[in-house]
């Protein structure tokens, strides 16, 4: 009996003490903070299709996030991604194209370092994108950052 109460009084305490560790947190207003500079510090080149800050929780709906629609159709080279907190975000771009309306995504596993991460879209891009959708979760929450690129042409 004292063997089985000892193991008891053991694990009791065991998942007590888990219990009570302190749980990572983000400050959400520096996060809604870093966002909004790093958006503000955001070239609008060329280059840049186009751009949208992110709010990432663990258990976003389906439709929660924010979409791009092109003027007409664009190719696209990659995303850059980032966010805020120290801990990680699972950043996913969905492009859909003309042809078709096919719909392909491109996710990546970011560290919340705040320094933009490369998702890149293949080795030939995407051509023909009509509108890309963007989506970040993350656990604690946080905010994201993402920029689309699209390929550059040189015109004779």
């Amino acid at each position: 009996m004292r063997r089985v109460l000892g193991a008891f009084v053991v694990i009791s305490a065991a998942l007590l003490s888990a219990g009570c560790a302190a749980s990572a947190s983000v400050d959400p207003e520096a996060a809604r903070a870093w966002a909004a500079e790093a958006s503000a510090q955001s070239s609008d080149g060329p280059g840049l299709a186009g751009a949208a800050m992110l709010s990432a929780t663990s258990d976003p709906p389906a439709d929660d996030g924010v979409r791009l629609d092109f003027a007409e159709p664009v190719t696209l080279t990659r995303a850059q991604a980032s966010c805020f907190g120290g801990q990680t975000a699972e950043v996913i771009v969905t492009v859909t194209s003309a042809t078709g309306g096919a719909s392909t995504g491109y996710g990546l596993e970011i560290p919340c370092d705040e320094r933009p991460h490369d998702i890149p879209f293949g080795d030939r891009g995407v051509q023909g994108a009509e509108s890309v959708f963007l989506t970040a979760r993350a656990d604690p929450s946080t905010y994201a950052y993402v920029e689309v690129i699209q390929a550059l042409t040189a015109e004779r």
